[in-house]
């Protein structure tokens, strides 16, 4: 896709060159400032009323605009407002930027002085927020621009940030303990078969209760919702009005689950109950790699990665046979997420990455509460935890 891209962005540039009316602006844009992201850059300046702005970047260390249509990667974003993200960078890939300014119809002006970013992993550097609740927050998801975050007595807030959140009516007062975004709706599950749903985060709606049982852990497969809970219940739905009852094969508590693209899903548990299925339908054990409590598993860079009670880490390439990684001694850890990396989080504040799933590094935290969940959106990692913590990376 990036011939057509490129070639599409130089025509446009090149009809805003040619065909302008208006007399360009005398000078650049002023107060550029750029900052690196997770798979993307932050680009800011000092907007002037009447003005529409143009970013042109590309690969290496500098760019002009008289060359960049030569140079590897070339892109170019036209009527782009102040702060913008540049996405689908490559992390670890030096990019250069330029901004220009144009009047209405009138051809680019001058361009401000080339700068560089380089985009990483989001994961190493957190920052606490405010508390937002008294009770514990037990789950945090995004649909890619915003987050949502759920708790004890049915507590749901929203965030486009992962810093400043807003409280939400949740159409429950009952714990909601797993929150999913699939198939274009938030999906949130809790005690007594709770199940809610929204597609924006903001107006919910009361789902039928899929189970008398409580469950604690949601995902999907293609277009099937999966829920596991207690004595090992699972439950799936097609359309979030009825649900119906999956053989699990066991009577531990189920905690958590996750899906790969390949179409794999995987249900993680007590004493290191872990359950396998290519449908969400029929189930099957894999052999336990560990007697510990598995609290949550994700999928990313092709392996499975699945974290537990006493700092346990595992992980798999199948999701059928596991393998204990290596990680740091530390306490129990309660959520897991891959987006460009695995990130763990769980009691005293614990924070672990790992590119791979096989191996892991600590985090510096800021702080000593429980976390209990982690999710990623708006080119940033969240996680929340007791009484309202949360902090992001970005």
């Amino acid at each position: 896709m990036k011939r057509p891209l490129a070639w599409i962005a130089i025509a446009a540039s090149a009809l805003l060159t040619a065909c302008g009316a208006a007399d360009p602006p005398a000078s650049a844009p002023t107060g550029l400032a750029v900052s690196a992201g997770d798979g993307s850059a932050i680009v800011s300046w000092t907007s002037v009323p009447g003005l529409k702005y143009w970013i042109f970047y590309a690969e290496g260390t500098t760019i002009s605009y008289e060359t960049r249509a030569a140079q590897p990667g070339y892109r170019a974003i036209f009527e782009a407002v102040s702060p913008h993200t540049v996405p689908s960078l490559v992390n670890g890939t030096t990019y250069a930027l330029i901004v220009a300014a144009s009047d209405d119809t009138s051809p680019a002006g001058p361009t401000t002085q080339s700068m560089t970013v380089t985009p990483r992993a989001a994961g190493a550097s957190w920052a606490a927020g405010t508390n937002v609740a008294t009770g514990g927050l037990y789950a945090v998801a995004s649909n890619g621009t915003k987050f949502a975050a759920v708790g004890a007595g049915g507590a749901l807030f929203t965030s486009s940030d992962g810093i400043a959140w807003t409280a939400v009516a949740s159409a429950t007062s009952n714990d909601l303990n797993a929150i999913t975004f699939a198939n274009g709706n938030f999906v949130a599950v809790g005690s007594a078969g709770t199940v809610i749903s929204s597609s924006d985060a903001v107006t919910w709606t009361l789902r039928p209760a899929a189970s008398a049982s409580n469950l604690y852990g949601v995902a999907a497969i293609g277009a099937r919702y999966v829920a596991v809970g207690a004595a090992g219940t699972i439950v799936t739905s097609t359309n979030l009005s009825g649900w119906s009852a999956a053989a699990s094969g066991t009577t531990q508590g189920l905690y958590a689950a996750a899906a790969a693209s390949s179409g794999r899903i995987v249900a993680v548990g007590a004493d290191g109950t872990v359950l396998w299925s290519n449908d969400g339908l029929a189930w099957s054990a894999s052999t336990p790699a560990s007697a510990q409590d598995l609290r949550a598993v994700a999928h990313g860079a092709g392996v499975f990665a699945a974290v537990g009670a006493n700092g346990t880490t595992l992980w798999s390439g199948d999701g059928v046979t596991w393998g204990a990684a290596s990680a740091p001694a530390t306490g129990d850890l309660r959520g897991a997420v891959y987006s460009s990396q695995f990130v763990a989080v769980g009691a005293g504040g614990a924070i672990l990455t790992s590119a791979d799933g096989k191996t892991w590094v600590s985090a510096a935290s800021g702080t000593t509460a429980t976390l209990n969940a982690v999710g990623f959106g708006s080119q940033r990692y969240c996680t929340v935890g007791a009484s309202g913590a949360n902090l992001v990376a970005l």
